[in-house]
C-alpha cells in the first residue's frame, strides 16, 4: 500500500455512533467531503438523523472519481444495551457489504446532579454511576472488539472516541462523568502500542463544553455553567472537533493521543 493510499479516506467505512448529535452530524458533515461511505447510528433522534443523511445525499450522491456513489446507512442503536452494542458492527457490515474502516463514537450521556452542597459526588447514586459508564465507556470496549479483526485483516484502521475535559477534571458534570470520559482515554493509551502493528491508530479528542443544545452531554451554551471560562471567552464548536476527527483519520504516524480542545485552559 503506497503511503497516499495509507493517509486516503477515499472509499473508506465510516461508523459514527451519535450521528444524530451535534459532534456526530459535523464529523458526517467533514469526513464524506473525503468520499468516504457513511454508517449513521442514533439512538432516539430519528428525524435528526434522517435530515443528516437526506441533505448529505442532495449535496453529495454523485458519481465521484472512484467511479462509485456515496453510500449512507441508519442504524438505531441503545448502546446501554450490552446484545445491541454486540449487534451494531455486524448490522453496518450487512448493509454495506465490506468492514468498518473507521469508528468515530460520538455518543454518549449526561445528566448534571443538582448540589445539596459542596460534596455533590455524595448525591450521585449507584445506579447513575452505573448508566454513565454503560453507556459512555462499556460501548467502545465493544465496538472496538468487534471493528478490530477486520481492521486488522487489511492492515488499516481508524478509531476514534470523543470524550471531553472532564476526563481531566473540568466541568461540573460529577465525578461519574469525569470517570467515563477518563476511562475512554484510558483506552485509547493502552491500546495504542498493540494495535499500531497492524496499521492501526486509536485517538482521543476531548473538548471542553459544547455550544449546542443538541450535545450528549452540556445543553445550551452557558458558560457560567461550567465553572472556568476559557481564555477564548466561548465555548468549543462541533466543527472544530470535526477538524481534529478529519486529521487524525490522515495523520496515521498519531496515536494514543487524547487531543485537547481547550479553549487556553491549563488543565492536564
Amino acid at each position: 500500500m503506497s503511503i497516499s493510499r495509507n493517509r486516503s479516506l477515499e472509499g473508506r467505512l465510516v461508523l459514527i455512533t451519535g450521528a444524530s448529535g451535534s459532534v456526530g452530524d459535523a464529523v458526517a458533515r467533514r469526513l464524506v467531503l473525503h468520499e468516504v461511505d457513511l454508517a449513521l447510528a442514533y439512538h432516539k433522534n430519528e428525524f435528526a438523523v434522517e435530515e443528516l443523511a437526506a441533505q448529505l445525499r442532495k449535496d453529495y450522491d454523485c458519481e465521484s472519481q472512484l467511479g462509485r456513489y456515496l453510500r449512507i446507512s441508519l442504524h438505531r442503536v441503545d448502546l446501554e444495551s450490552v446484545e445491541e452494542a454486540e449487534g451494531l458492527v455486524g448490522q453496518v457490515e450487512k448493509a454495506h457489504g465490506r468492514m468498518v474502516d473507521v469508528l468515530v463514537g460520538a455518543a454518549g450521556w449526561a445528566r448534571k446532579v443538582e448540589r445539596k452542597g459542596e460534596m455533590d459526588f455524595l448525591d450521585i447514586a449507584v445506579e447513575e454511576f452505573d448508566r454513565t459508564i454503560n453507556i459512555n465507556l462499556r460501548p467502545t470496549f465493544i465496538l472496538v472488539k468487534n471493528v478490530v479483526e477486520g481492521m486488522k485483516a487489511k492492515r488499516w484502521g481508524r478509531i476514534i472516541t470523543i470524550s471531553s475535559m472532564a476526563a481531566y477534571g473540568v466541568g461540573q458534570n460529577g465525578c461519574h462523568f469525569a470517570a467515563s470520559q477518563g476511562g475512554l482515554v484510558a483506552i485509547v493509551k493502552s491500546l495504542a502500542a498493540p494495535l499500531a502493528e497492524f496499521g492501526i491508530t486509536i485517538n482521543d479528542v476531548a473538548p471542553t463544553p459544547m455550544r449546542s443544545i443538541d450535545d450528549m452531554i452540556f445543553g445550551r451554551g452557558d458558560q457560567s455553567r461550567f465553572g472556568e471560562t476559557p481564555p477564548l471567552k466561548r465555548l468549543c464548536e462541533p466543527w472544530e472537533v470535526a477538524n481534529v476527527v478529519r486529521m487524525l483519520c490522515e495523520t496515521p504516524f498519531t496515536t494514543g493521543q487524547s487531543i485537547l480542545l481547550s479553549g487556553g485552559l491549563g488543565h492536564m
